[in-house]
């Protein structure tokens, strides 16, 4: 009998530990959890910035459509978390595109005020391709440049 209530004061005694190793772990599993939550927040928030970026390339690209204040305005709005969810590359690649996007603009209108054929309106034609073509590289380097921000392995 004296050795059952000793078994008794020993587990009675042991019985916090154990409880306390339980919600140990228990915190351990909610705080892995909330992780891996935050970096899929993260994603989806990064991804869409992707695709905006992604489809506002391919409208520069797109000869039939005018990149309009309201457009270039709503990509702006939609990116403009882009300072904090990415590192400076991404923020160097942005600053790039306004850029080009700037000089692509002035050289299409400088293009559009001459007259066909002139030397003037060759020039300006060439110059216009320059920051096309940038933008054409953009395009098929923009999973590259994106990637280490989008990469599933990286979610763990």
């Amino acid at each position: 009998m004296i050795c059952c209530i000793h078994f008794w004061n020993i587990l009675s005694g042991l019985l916090p530990l154990v409880i306390g190793a339980i919600a140990l772990y228990i915190a351990s599993e909610q705080k892995n959890i909330n992780k891996r939550k935050l970096n899929l927040d993260l994603y989806d928030r990064r991804y869409k910035i992707y695709l905006e970026t992604r489809n506002f390339i391919l409208k520069v690209l797109d000869k039939k459509t005018n990149i309009s204040t309201e457009v270039l305005s709503d990509f702006r709005t939609i990116t403009k978390e882009k300072y904090f969810l990415f590192g400076s590359d991404i923020i160097k690649y942005f600053d790039e595109l306004d850029k080009n996007l700037a000089c692509l603009e002035i050289s299409d209108d400088n293009y559009k005020s001459t007259t066909l054929g002139s030397e003037e309106s060759i020039r300006f034609f060439q110059e216009r391709e320059v920051f096309r073509n940038w933008f054409i590289n953009g395009e098929g380097n923009i999973e590259k440049i994106f990637l280490k921000y989008l990469d599933f392995t990286n979610l763990k």
